[in-house]
């Protein structure tokens, strides 16, 4: 989004949890190609949605005895490279994982019920800071 303000001039607001969930559930979207496919790009309910056909960069998943792990599914950078993590339940920040080394996974015990969602974050050796990777759903924690 960043790149449409720096050359275009033009601001958009990134969709909601809402919005998304909404998206992925349309007809329309589920009839979509993957990029870089003509269909690939809609305006669906005056969102602009575009299908993007990868692993999810950031999962949450149940390893049993109320342990989750929160992985990367980006390819490892490196041990230079440096990660932090933001853990949100019902939309609301948690916690935070602050920056460190290789973290590309950790296990995360949720003290309590609800839907949770992490955010990653990846900073370079040169202290340059890449696209945060949002979590592929809401994971519900009972």
């Amino acid at each position: 989004m960043c790149a449409f303000s720096d050359y275009f001039g033009v601001r958009f607001q990134l969709a909601t949890d809402e919005q998304v969930t909404h998206l992925l559930s349309h007809d329309k979207f589920k009839s979509m190609q993957a990029w870089p496919h003509n269909s690939s790009i809609a305006v669906i309910d005056d969102v602009i949605a575009i299908k993007l056909n990868y692993d999810p960069p950031a999962v949450i998943e149940y390893t049993g005895n109320d342990i989750y792990v929160i992985r990367s599914n980006i390819p490892d950078f490196g041990g230079d490279f440096l990660y932090a993590w933001y853990i949100y339940r019902e939309g609301e920040l948690i916690d935070t994982v602050w920056y460190e080394r290789g973290l590309s996974s950790f296990e995360y015990v949720f003290s309590e019920s609800g839907r949770y969602r992490a955010v990653m974050y990846i900073r370079t050796p040169s202290d340059e800071y890449l696209m945060p990777a949002l979590s592929s759903n809401w994971v519900v924690v009972d």
